[in-house]
């Protein structure tokens, strides 16, 4: 069942509002929560569960149990001994992180097509929900109070209503005169069709609240919380790659450097950046 979503307040105009209805309305545009991610979570609510179970469940697909040992063995994880088995790496990590890190692993697969009318734009919205979600989870590691693990998924789950859009695109090109144009319509919709997407997935409100308010970059700061650290994330990004873009003027940025974690200093990421990594070549699908 989809989350609710005031659209008129979150989209631009009659256009975005016809898409966004039409999208909702149609199941196919829905991305599917594979196998692996379902019956994790099931494993993870059921009382009593152990190690052992839920590696059961996670060493069936072969690709996440691979990632997952590659992610034990890394630098930020890694301890004398290496691990080679699912189990192992499930022990050395403990059930949350290891769920948090599957998932985000398998919901980084969702960033995939076979068409190449979007499949660049699809590209790119993998990549920046890589970024986001490595940084969200380096940022959330000098902050009390707060799963890395936890921030990664956040992270991940940024932009994921990207993918309906893209999606409906591709089966709809004519309705779209120029890039510009579906960029647009993308920048609108992502937040609601975010909130969409986790609510039919049943996910806690604290992600949807994430897709809803992470791209209100200029927003009053309460607290640090996960949403406001994959705004930082995002921002951060921006500023490694738009060098004139000055972070210091937003708020997230200021509560951050209140709270200790100074994203304006070019020693955190020379500091993160081996960890920031090998999380990026994970969730994309590579080798550390």
């Amino acid at each position: 069942m989809a989350t609710e979503v005031n659209n008129t307040e979150t989209t631009s105009n009659d256009f975005c509002q016809k898409i966004y209805q039409e999208i909702v309305a149609e199941d196919v545009f829905l991305p599917i929560l594979p196998e692996v991610a379902i019956s994790m979570r099931r494993a993870l609510n059921t009382a009593g569960v152990t190690i052992n179970r839920l590696a059961e469940e996670i060493q069936k697909d072969q690709a996440v149990s691979a990632k997952l040992i590659q992610v034990a063995n890394s630098a930020y994880y890694a301890r004398a001994v290496p691990v080679n088995t699912i189990a192992g790496a499930v022990s050395r990590l403990g059930l949350f992180t290891t769920y948090n890190l599957a998932m985000a692993i398998t919901a980084s697969n969702l960033f995939h097509t076979n068409s190449d009318y979007i499949k660049e734009k699809m590209q790119q919205a993998h990549i920046q929900s890589v970024q986001t979600s490595s940084l969200s989870h380096a940022i959330a590691g000098k902050l009390p109070g707060l799963d890395p693990e936890k921030a990664l998924l956040h992270g991940l789950f940024a932009n994921i209503g990207e993918i309906p859009v893209l999606v409906y695109s591709n089966e709809n090109p004519e309705l779209f005169a120029s890039d510009e144009e579906l960029d647009d319509t993308i920048r609108n919709l992502r937040g609601p069709l975010g909130e969409w997407i986790l609510g039919s997935w049943q996910f806690e409100t604290d992600f949807i609240e994430t897709v809803r308010q992470c791209d209100q970059l200029d927003r009053k700061i309460e607290k640090i919380n996960y949403s406001a650290v994959a705004s930082a994330a995002i921002l951060l990004n921006r500023s490694i790659f738009e060098s004139e873009l000055d972070i210091q003027q937003y708020a997230v940025i200021q509560c951050l450097k209140e709270a200790g974690v100074d994203l304006t200093n070019h020693y955190f990421i020379q500091e993160v950046s081996d960890d920031v990594a090998d999380l990026e070549l994970v969730l994309s699908g590579k080798s550390i």
